[in-house]
């Protein structure tokens, strides 16, 4: 994490070689940065104003997964795209702060004390979601908040929570949603299409000889995986966008040649050439169809021609 050129990872006290004398902090997980961490990155640019910069102090890994490993939910996003995402917000500056059971252990106050540990540079504001809570047994919310802020003389903001159709805006309802095959629902509250992150790696093959269209395996290593099918998607990889046919499932037609688990393929519509151990983006754009066993290859390959029709058709393009 801390070799990406995206990430500053560490303490606060960093951004003082960047040259931040003064800056407004907002402070949470922001994992997917949905329309909620959006409201709360306009509250902190707003906050800042002239005389601060915005920064966001983020933390990964996920602290559920340092706390309560076999509750940690996947992450929508990498910590990568989360700065992206961040920064195109509004945040000028994006600190991740490696989560650990020191940290986790910590009191409330002494949480704080950690993370606000140092002279340079100068906080002036803290801003938060209203319900975010801090410190062991997640004791610490916005009153532990607006004391430590009072006695230092920081501006703190804790921010309402967003609504959507009566319903809080989390990462956690956005989960589900896409759990449940809920793509657009899902787009909706994030304010981009859901993602499927990770590395190509190698499959049966099969695709690109007997099925003529070949497929990039993916090895997904962010994002929550919706029911399995096949679904219009975008690939984005080395600052270029394509089109795709994605397939998730357990490839039923092909089983007897010993294929077992669940695979994510995708083939590039617009795309020729090596993509093996690239790091890839797959946006979910629509549902086409249910996986099923056809009869034949041959039934399979002309299902496909029809599904990539379909998918063309979904994205807008020849």
């Amino acid at each position: 994490m801390s070799g990406s050129p995206h990430i500053i990872a560490g303490e606060l006290s960093t951004l003082a070689g960047r040259g931040i004398k003064r800056a407004a902090v907002a402070v949470g997980v922001f994992d997917g940065v949905h329309a909620g961490h959006r409201k709360i990155v306009r509250s902190l640019v707003e906050m800042a104003g002239n005389e601060s910069t915005p920064v966001v102090l983020s933390f990964h890994p996920h602290p559920k997964s340092v706390v309560a490993p076999d509750h940690a939910p996947p992450l929508l996003v990498s910590p990568e795209r989360r700065v992206q995402l961040l920064k195109e917000s509004g945040a000028k500056e994006v600190v991740i702060l490696p989560f650990s059971q020191a940290l986790a252990g910590l009191s409330p106050n002494a949480f704080l004390n950690c993370v606000f540990d140092n002279d340079t540079p100068e906080i002036t504001g803290i801003c938060v979601g209203e319900k975010w809570r801090f410190g062991s047994g997640a004791a610490g919310d916005q009153k532990t908040l607006a004391a430590f802020a009072a006695t230092r003389g920081i501006q703190f903001r804790p921010v309402e929570e967003m609504m959507c159709e009566g319903e809080v805006i989390s990462s956690s309802r956005i989960r589900n949603l896409i759990c449940s095959g809920q793509l657009a629902a899902a787009e909706q509250l994030l304010g981009h299409a859901p993602e499927l992150s990770g590395t190509v790696v190698h499959g049966l093959n099969l695709a690109g000889t007997d099925l003529e269209h070949p497929t990039a395996n993916l090895m997904v290593e962010y994002g929550v995986l919706p029911p399995d099918g096949v679904y219009a998607a975008r690939v984005k990889f080395g600052g270029e966008c394509f089109c795709g046919a994605l397939n998730i499932g357990i490839t039923p037609t092909v089983r007897y040649l010993g294929v077992k688990d669940r695979r994510i393929e995708v083939h590039l519509l617009n795309y020729s050439g090596d993509l093996y151990h690239k790091n890839i983006i797959v946006e979910l754009k629509q549902f086409i169809r249910e996986e099923r066993c056809f009869g034949s290859l041959a039934e399979l390959k002309r299902q496909i021609a029809y599904d990539i029709k379909a998918i063309k058709s979904v994205l807008g393009v020849e």
